[in-house]
């Protein structure tokens, strides 16, 4: 029905609105591993980790993240008025 649909249609807003505030966060990534390397007669070996950090510094996704809101707040509108 029309009303399911439009249920739908908010669950969808509602998790495109979260997905766009966490754009927001800093991403952290950790790696781990082994390396060996051999230059020259010389070698070493050992274990290896890596951390890298995504930081939203110019625009963060506020913008993306306000017109997901809105976007969740006009999808939550027009289901109250189909129930009505």
């Amino acid at each position: 029905s029309d009303l399911t649909a439009q249920r739908y249609r908010v669950n969808a807003a509602e998790a495109q609105a979260e997905a766009a505030r966490r754009q927001r966060l800093p991403d952290l990534a950790l790696g781990a591993g082994y390396k060996s390397i051999s230059e020259g007669g010389l070698s070493a070996s050992g274990p290896v980790l890596a951390l890298g950090v995504k930081l939203p510094i110019f625009n963060g996704g506020g913008a993306a993240a306000r017109a997901a809101d809105a976007r969740k707040r006009a999808a939550a509108a027009e289901l109250a008025l189909a129930s009505a």
